[in-house]
């Protein structure tokens, strides 16, 4: 069977090798052709522009000359000096194509320029004759078969080199084109329009350079060896997630060798696992992977023990120790008196505590099965942490970074609360400069100076007119100042879906000064206090005033709708406030997201350069969190005893309230487990779910599960299961 399967690798790569002989001798042919056509064409029809078309011919010549040369030496196996075969000579290939177009685009460029400052400067331009513009059209026909041709060869063998000998094609059909336009053109518009020759191949040697650099940029990536695309990162993790009894795995890297991939990690299965159940598990992850992306993708596959709050955890049971456990029994059962089998078991115990307060080793053992246990295709990954104990109960992808949708919020949240205090009241106020006369007019100033309250709207600003009523104020000769802490609309995240949030639901402070000057002075004429535009100041309110109404919210209020309704305004609420009190002469929303990253490093010990921040709502799909990072923000929260309280006040409560209201439902869970849903539909499936409950022993949990790339309802399954094994 093996022997089987070497032979028809071997086929395969010689079938392939075929296809791109073919294919390039093809296009050779074509080449060549169009080269004698258009040297002739040009000379007889007195066209620059042919000779330089021409002259692409034969670059295009050339590079099939380095297909044909790179493609044979990169199709050799793998021999003593080269481990890794000789794919790389196929991304020189392209990258010497890229270079030889870059060069032709300039060339056309350059003397394109040149003749159309000759024809600038009075020179007549020698008019092209009819013989040209039929070579033009010929080479259009011919080169844009020759570009479909190969382009559908190159990608059905999976040949860089081909493909970008195939946008070769393309460039000298654009090419053509441009001389078509300019040569047709000169003839029907007679000498004194020749320059349009040159011109039409200036326009088309910027579009040949384009085509040049993108090849350059992807053959220089490759030639350094450039990580995989982050999506195809994200399916080896899903296979490998999937393999049962892997734990976690790190240390991913990848690269490209030619057509092929190459990937090496770092995988962790339990410590009980033997050498030759490792060996099956490795084995099985290889042929998925190569299943996945190509039996030519080469593996390399680093086996180690699972780690619980960064030790080796050491296995429960092994055959090998068999005569030494036999012995020890024996021993022990002689010496029942001395106190040895305490010491022992203390010892063995320390793999699961390391302290005085142990975890739930049958809780342990419910969430291995869950972990194992069979489920819908996608990224999976959660951790179970005992707040009490202060250790982890059992984890599983625990550092895989994953789109946290609305389980953002708890980050900052819990950030916010920490910067801001859980007392922070968020204020509006009105306040008067000067005395009011007889006839109801106040000779000074009102001033409305706005916090950042995200719920204050229009009709909130009722009172504040009301309280100038009542101080008998019908007119104001000063100024109306108008103090904001934000003048511009808040604006999308650039990566939010244009439907996730309307601007409509944002509070008014939101909606930008003209919006908020409109409304206040539609109130304030509503209670009969006019105000005229050269009365409307947008400044700092200065000294001397006297408050007469003052709004206040508390920041619970805000927390409450961020936690427990997943209210996505509210959250960039958030993000605007922590900003603003952070760099305050900065635009909050940077500033906001550069806190929450400085907040999870300084605080929280986390430097995982593959956690993304984009936003405060968890709107952006770029987002990523962690299992570990999210568990750690809990417990961060939790040992903090008033932001402790607004969490177990304000995330919802499973079967009651909040966005957990239907689900879990059931007798098992229902009231036992309050948390932080998150959930985008699209580009793909994204489902989370974090927060705190109970376990049997009493403990205290944090706990974080993350879905990506699976159904939500399938996604919602899963965390019902997770919290059914946690307070059973």
């Amino acid at each position: 069977m093996k022997q089987h399967h070497i032979e028809m690798q071997k086929c395969k790569k010689r079938s392939r090798e075929g296809e791109i002989y073919h294919v390039t001798i093809m296009g050779s042919l074509v080449n060549v052709a169009l080269l004698i056509i258009k040297f002739a064409a040009g000379i007889i029809g007195n066209s620059a522009a042919m000779i330089a078309d021409a002259v692409h011919s034969l670059s295009d010549f050339a590079t099939d000359i380095v297909v044909l040369v790179f493609v044979r030496i990169g199709n050799k196996p793998e021999d003593e000096d080269h481990d890794y075969g000789h794919g790389k000579y196929e991304t020189l290939a392209s990258a010497i194509i890229g270079m030889s177009l870059l060069v032709v685009g300039a060339m056309i460029c350059y003397n394109g320029i040149y003749d159309t400052c000759l024809a600038a400067m009075g020179k007549a331009l020698r008019t092209p004759g009819w013989i040209a513009l039929a070579a033009a059209m010929a080479s259009i026909l011919l080169k844009e078969w020759a570009y479909r041709f190969t382009v559908a060869v190159g990608k059905r063998v999976g040949s860089q080199a081909v493909v970008a000998n195939a946008w070769h094609h393309r460039s000298d059909s654009l090419s053509s084109v441009g001389t078509f336009l300019g040569v047709g053109g000169a003839i029907l518009l007679g000498s004194n329009w020749a320059v349009l020759d040159s011109i039409a191949a200036i326009i088309v040697s910027f579009f040949i350079m384009g085509a040049a650099l993108k090849l350059l940029k992807q053959s220089t990536d490759e030639l350094m060896e450039k990580s995989l695309p982050h999506d195809m990162e994200e399916e080896i993790e899903s296979i490998v997630s999937k393999e049962p009894c892997v734990s976690s795995m790190h240390h991913l890297r990848t690269r490209r060798i030619g057509n092929n991939i190459a990937i090496s990690m770092h995988v962790r299965l339990p410590g009980e696992t033997t050498l030759y159940h490792a060996h099956e598990h490795a084995s099985s992850i290889e042929r998925k992977l190569r299943e996945h992306f190509g039996e030519s993708t080469f593996i390399a596959l680093h086996l180690e023990p699972t780690k619980v709050d960064g030790r080796y955890v050491e296995p429960t049971k092994t055959r090998c120790m068999l005569p030494i456990l036999l012995i020890a029994a024996a021993t022990l059962t002689m010496t029942t008196g001395c106190g040895c089998s305490d010491n022992n078991k203390e010892e063995a115990d320390s793999v699961v505590h390391r302290n005085n307060i142990p975890v739930d080793t049958a809780l342990r053992s419910r969430l291995a099965d869950f972990a194992n246990s069979p489920r819908p295709q996608g990224n999976f990954a959660f951790k179970v942490y005992d707040l009490t104990a202060e250790k982890t109960v059992y984890s599983y992808n625990e550092n895989m970074a994953l789109p946290s949708a609305s389980c953002m919020k708890l980050l900052s949240g819990i950030a916010g609360l920490h910067l801001l205090g859980c007392d922070y009241q968020y204020e509006t106020t009105l306040a008067i400069r000067g005395n009011v006369d007889a006839e109801g007019t106040l000779k000074g100033d009102i001033a409305f100076k706005a916090g950042l309250d995200p719920q204050l709207m229009e009709a909130d600003l009722q009172p504040f007119a009301k309280a100038l009523k009542d101080k008998g104020v019908k007119a104001v000769s000063g100024k109306l100042i108008v103090d904001l802490v934000v003048a511009e609309p808040v604006t999308s995240e650039e990566h939010w879906f244009p439907w996730d949030l309307t601007f409509s639901k944002y509070g008014l402070l939101y909606k930008g000064d003209k919006r908020i000057v409109r409304a206040l002075r539609a109130t304030l004429r509503g209670q009969g206090i006019a105000t005229r535009d050269s009365q409307i100041v947008m400044a700092r309110v200065p000294d001397g005033f006297t408050t007469v109404y003052t709004s206040t919210r508390s920041i619970e209020d805000v927390v409450k709708r961020m936690w427990k309704n997943s209210s996505n305004t509210q959250a960039t609420a958030m993000l605007y406030t922590i900003g603003h009190h952070f760099r305050p002469q900065r635009h909050p929303v940077p500033s906001g997201v550069i806190y929450l990253k400085n907040f999870l490093r300084s605080k929280l010990g986390h430097r995982d350069s593959r956690i993304v921040i984009h936003d405060g709502c968890g709107l952006c799909v770029y987002n990523r969190l962690s299992p570990n990072a999210l568990t750690a923000i809990l417990e961060y929260g939790y040992k903090d005893k008033d932001i402790r309280g607004m969490l177990e006040r304000n995330l919802s409560i499973a079967g009651v309230d909040g966005t957990l209201a239907r689900e879990m439902c059931g007798q098992k869970v229902r009231g036992k487990v309050k948390g932080k849903t998150g959930t985008l539909s699209h580009p793909y499936g994204i489902s989370s779910l974090a927060g705190l409950c109970e376990g049997s022993n009493g403990h205290m949990l944090a706990f974080a599960i993350m879905d990506s790339r699976m159904s939500v309802l399938d996604a919602r399954v899963l965390q019902r299961k997770l919290c059914e094994a946690m307070v059973k």
